[in-house]
This record gives C-alpha cells, sequence and structure tokens, in this order.
C-alpha cells in the first residue's frame, strides 16, 4: 500500500483486540458518530456485531469504545454512502472501502505467495533433513574407507626391523 493509504488506515483504524472502534473512523471521515451507532443498531446482521469494549487511554483511563468486529467493520463500510463523508475526504473514503479488505485480511495476491512459501518451506526443510542425513552417510563411509586404507601408518615398521637385524 501506499503511504497515503497506509496513513488514513492508521488514523481512521483504532482496532481494540480484534474488535475496531466506530468514533476515530467516524471522526476522521465527518461523519455523524451518533447516527451511524443508530444505523448499527437498525442493522439486522450488524447489530449482533458490535459492542463495547474497554481500553486505556493515553491518559491511562479506562475508556468504553463502542466497536464492531472485522467482518461487522467491513459490512459496515460497505453501506455507507461516499455523499455522507466530508467532501474533500470523499475520493479517499472510496479508496478506504476498496482497500479495507486487503488492510485487515491481507491481500489475495499475498495470502497466495505466503501459501506457496510456507509449501516450498515444508519441502525445503525435508530435502534440508534428507541431505543432512546423506551427508552423514557419505562421510561416515568416508572415514571408514579412511581409516582402513590408511591403518597401515600406525605400525612401527621401524621397530620391526630393527628387531630383525
Amino acid at each position: 500500500m501506499e503511504t497515503t493509504e497506509l496513513t488514513m488506515f492508521r488514523n481512521s483504524v483504532q482496532q481494540i483486540d480484534s474488535n475496531i472502534a466506530v468514533k476515530p473512523f467516524c471522526t476522521f471521515f465527518g461523519l455523524d458518530f451518533q447516527n451511524q451507532m443508530e444505523r448499527i443498531k437498525r442493522d439486522p446482521v450488524l447489530n449482533q456485531l458490535y459492542g463495547n469494549f474497554h481500553t486505556t487511554g493515553a491518559d491511562n483511563k479506562q475508556y468504553s469504545m463502542f466497536c464492531l468486529s472485522k467482518r461487522g467493520f467491513i459490512r459496515w463500510i460497505d453501506r455507507i454512502n461516499p455523499q455522507n463523508v466530508a467532501e474533500n475526504l470523499r475520493e479517499n473514503f472510496i479508496r478506504f472501502q476498496i482497500l479495507i479488505d486487503d488492510y485487515l485480511y491481507g491481500s489475495e495476491q499475498d495470502n497466495e505467495q505466503m501459501r506457496l512459501n510456507y509449501t516450498r518451506l515444508k519441502k525445503l526443510r525435508q530435502l534440508y533433513a534428507k541431505v543432512g542425513r546423506e551427508i552423514q552417510r557419505v562421510d561416515t563411509e568416508v572415514k571408514c574407507f579412511l581409516d582402513n586404507r590408511y591403518i597401515q601408518l600406525s605400525f612401527e615398521f621401524t621397530k620391526q626391523l630393527k628387531e630383525k637385524k
């Protein structure tokens, strides 16, 4: 994502555990928080996906935040008419609506690449283990060969020759 989009997400999406606070988003995009809260409560799906969650502010005080689950947040965002957003932020809001899934769940391309990387990593680890065992086997064979081939170096020929004379 571009820097502008990341800044927009960081300034508007405030997560509390796996839930997202509604008020900071409304404030950022110039939406009437009370109106949006009522719309959420009236929606047959969203009214099951919201709740009040507690968080500690920068001043170390406890605050109750009206939040939606990730699924609820995405549904709510998709249902907001861009005409209700402050005029200078409409274009950004439309971009936000398009990119919100990627931001919260990761892009489809990123997820596919991660799946491929995970599969490749598993295969490489199996090969690594197999190559490691093969290295140990060949190393043992080489040591045995060298030990048998050059065992005569451990014989003391000079001593035996002197005794015969």
